[in-house]
């Protein structure tokens, strides 16, 4: 979510954005032509696939104004509003809910023709005429829905406008473009405009060379060719293209509706007020950190219990032993006086578990040893359970196991551990 392109614009719409990272929804960079093209997707999709229902984009959003995110301090989450409309405030519970057009890896496993013939021949050989029949309808239908997909896109004269994108961003000369308006180049390269507006649109008289003009005419030869041959695969890349920008704005908004969640605050009031009620999150710069001989840089923790342990207990009782006091003098009270030699400290020691905590700090010279701690730790552990086992079950038969877990981190841990 973090690595979405569209957090590192100021414009959900900017053509330079759509055209590097997308496809290009509107000569204007208006939001718009995404807004209508998307709503007429998700008609055809409804009303092709009924079994893949698909809801509105902005069908979670609320039209109630009291209802709705007032706070915008990065000015980006109202942006949002023309896709989906005002976001609902949900308080403390962010949630953004994913369709199944907003998965990318959903497209070619839904509409790759090529794919979908060759798992159908599968199909017949591992289960049958009858499911075979059944699954070349839902192909069928799939391939249909697709081919109606770029027939709307060839109706609202769409096709070249979108697999322009992918032209410009392979071919164009870097040259051409800092010389001239990307909107400019994205019409006269769909044919909107001539070549000697294109020249007229280059600000301080300056002109394009023979061969920059040749170049151009060759790029947009090139995509007229392409927009004629334009088949299922081109519209298969094209619609997951757009599952691409449905995602990245649903990331977008929730990202932004984390963001208005959190204040920075620098005024002394403000920070004594805060700290009282108890909202205030230090985020020292590298400069304000002061080395500390009692910081924690890196932790382990180790987990480990008895299985078996539930048969034990029941044999004890029907002994008439106390379960309790067997565990704890048997088992976690040894453990208990070797805790020190091996560094440990105790989070969590009842029943048949015990959690224990390995923690290193700055500039001491026992770094780096953590693992090896718990191991040996773990070894004296099942040495004691081995000892009681063979007490308890001379014969070879107990029921006991050690079930363990360990886990390194290379950084003080989150909550106190000791």
């Amino acid at each position: 979510m973090l690595f979405n392109p569209i957090l590192f614009v100021s414009d959900p719409s900017a053509l330079p954005l759509l055209m590097n990272e997308f496809c290009i929804y509107s000569w204007n960079g208006e939001a718009k032509g995404f807004v209508d093209l998307n709503a007429k997707i998700e008609k055809l999709m409804n009303k092709k696939l009924k079994q893949l229902p698909l809801p509105a984009i902005g069908e979670d959003s609320t039209v109630a104004i009291a209802e709705a995110e007032i706070h915008d301090d990065l000015g980006r989450l109202f942006q949002t509003q023309i896709f989906f409309g005002p976001a609902k405030d949900t308080k403390s519970t962010i949630i953004e809910e994913l369709s199944w057009l907003e998965s990318p890896k959903n497209i070619p496993a839904l509409f790759d023709n090529q794919k979908n013939r060759e798992q159908l021949a599968v199909v017949r050989s591992e289960h049958g005429f009858g499911a075979w029949w059944k699954r070349r309808g839902e192909i069928k239908n799939l391939e249909r829905t697709l081919a109606a997909f770029s027939k709307m896109l060839r109706s609202e004269k769409l096709l070249a406008q979108l697999l322009s994108s992918h032209y410009m961003r392979r071919s164009l000369n870097p040259l051409i473009m800092e010389r001239i308006d990307l909107k400019t180049v994205c019409q006269f390269l769909s044919g909107n405009i001539t070549i000697s507006k294109l020249q007229d649109s280059i600000s301080g008289g300056i002109k394009l060379s023979s061969e920059q003009v040749k170049s151009l005419e060759s790029l947009k030869g090139n995509l007229k060719d392409q927009v004629s041959k334009a088949d299922a695969a081109d519209s298969l890349k094209l619609l997951a293209e757009i599952s691409r920008y449905r995602r990245g704005l649903k990331y977008f908004r929730f990202a932004h509706r984390v963001f208005n969640r959190f204040t920075l605050l620098n005024s002394e009031q403000d920070l004594k007020l805060s700290k009282s009620a108890g909202t205030l999150y230090l985020m020292p710069t590298n400069t304000e950190i002061e080395e500390d001989d009692e910081r924690i840089c890196h932790h382990a923790i180790m987990k480990a219990d008895v299985r078996g342990s539930t048969t034990v207990t029941d044999e004890l009782q029907n002994k008439g032993l106390n379960p309790a006091s067997y565990f704890s003098m048997r088992f976690f009270n040894p453990i208990n006086k070797i805790l020190e030699t091996y560094g440990a400290n105790k989070v969590f020691i009842e029943g048949d578990a015990i959690i224990l905590s390995f923690l290193e700090f700055e500039h001491t010279p026992a770094r780096m040893v953590l693992r090896g701690s718990s191991l040996w730790l773990l070894k004296r552990y099942a040495e004691g359970c081995w000892l009681q086992q063979s007490l308890f079950y001379p014969d070879g038969s107990s029921p006991f196991r050690i079930g363990s877990g360990h886990l390194l981190c290379r950084r003080g841990p989150t909550l106190p551990l000791r």
